[in-house]
């Protein structure tokens, strides 16, 4: 009886959840087809006209074209990186034992604990008298540096909950070391894979803080940038800039569904197996 109740409470918190999380969605989705007398008289109703002017400006005004590709682009090689040192590491981690593995276990823990807001001053400085501001490069490294831990984290997790005794068959097969890393290790870790690569992307396209700090010519500007400054030129506008978050979050959208069944896979088994 107690059980039935629990599972009550959880559903409809997690209805609660869900729909504190759809409505503001909802919103800026209609209020992009609105102008802005609409938008304050009725954010919940139905737009009068189903009109795509707000997107016509979003789109020719804003570049948001051009910011949604340097965010995909910047998440896409950073995420590659992310994924092939976090997969080695998460081998090494999980197979081999010693003092040494432990005490990188320690430092890769240390790396999600430290608050990121406490870099901002030394990269500034450093990044600064290197002279690397407004390049790609940069980015990629920053983003690849702060998003290493929790993927190493999460695969790690993930690969000590698979039977070393996988590993020693194929040893008797013949395989080495990389042979068991490749074939055996990798293609069984693909649900912890596309975990950490998903919330690794999602955290890099949706970053402003960086992108502020290290960017300000517009051919490098992320997304977020030209949403943000977009909205900051046409304030009373707001059904452009609404227009212009939809059109920024529709690759997030379309991703999320595309692997979001692999994401989920990968949490479930990462709290079974960790």
């Amino acid at each position: 009886m107690k059980a039935k109740i629990k599972k009550k409470i959880l559903y409809i918190l997690a209805i609660l959840w869900a729909c504190m999380n759809i409505i503001p969605l909802i919103v800026v989705i209609l209020g992009s087809f609105k102008n802005t007398n609409e938008i304050y008289m009725g954010p919940f109703k139905l737009p009068e006209v189903w009109s795509f002017k707000n997107y016509d400006k979003a789109i020719l005004r804003s570049g948001v074209l051009k910011g949604i590709f340097n965010s995909f682009t910047y998440a896409v090689i950073s995420v590659i990186l992310i994924m092939v040192i976090a997969l080695m590491a998460g081998f090494v981690l999980s197979r081999f034992k010693g003092k040494l593995i432990d005490g990188l276990n320690i430092y890769f823990i240390l790396g999600i604990l430290v608050p990121v807001q406490a870099t901002f001053i030394p990269l500034v400085g450093t990044i600064g008298k290197l002279g690397m501001q407004n390049n790609p490069i940069t980015m990629i490294t920053i983003y690849v540096t702060f998003n290493l831990p929790m993927s190493i984290l999460l695969i790690t997790g993930y690969m000590r909950g698979i039977s070393k005794e996988i590993d020693e068959a194929a040893t008797i097969d013949g395989s080495g070391t990389f042979g068991i890393f490749r074939k055996m290790i990798v293609p069984l870790s693909l649900p912890a894979i596309s975990t950490a690569g998903i919330l690794a992307f999602v955290n890099i396209y949706n970053d402003l803080i960086f992108a502020t700090l290290f960017i300000s010519k517009p051919k490098f500007q992320t997304i977020t940038q030209v949403v943000n400054s977009f909205s900051a030129q046409y304030n009373t506008d707001v059904g452009a800039t609404l227009a212009a978050m939809v059109v920024a979050i529709i690759p997030m959208i379309i991703i999320f569904m595309c692997f979001q069944e692999k994401v989920i896979a990968g949490l479930s088994a990462g709290s079974v197996k960790g």
